[in-house]
């Protein structure tokens, strides 16, 4: 047996193997803009949309929006059969 030990792909890459931010899923429907670049809308947050001027400055703007919808929340008041919580996902 070795003495070295394995390191996972984590700890090989230098990241910690703790994730600052949760990772979900989002559905976006991209659209290329009329005056060039890219535009996108994200369907399960009524109002959520951005732009960038290539796909890889949309993907980055699309984080910041969403996280910024999310964090935003519905604006509406809480029923009176529930409370509004925060989980995370």
């Amino acid at each position: 047996m070795s003495d070295k030990k394995l390191k996972s792909p984590e700890l090989r890459s230098g990241s910690s193997s703790q994730k600052k931010h949760p990772r979900i899923k989002v559905k976006v429907i991209v659209h290329e803009a009329d005056e060039g670049g890219f535009w996108a809308e994200v369907p399960a947050l009524p109002g959520c949309f951005t732009q960038g001027e290539t796909r890889a400055e949309l993907l980055a703007n699309l984080r910041d929006a969403v996280e910024g919808c999310l964090l935003a929340g519905s604006g509406l008041p809480p029923t009176q059969q529930g409370m509004e919580e925060e989980i995370e996902l």
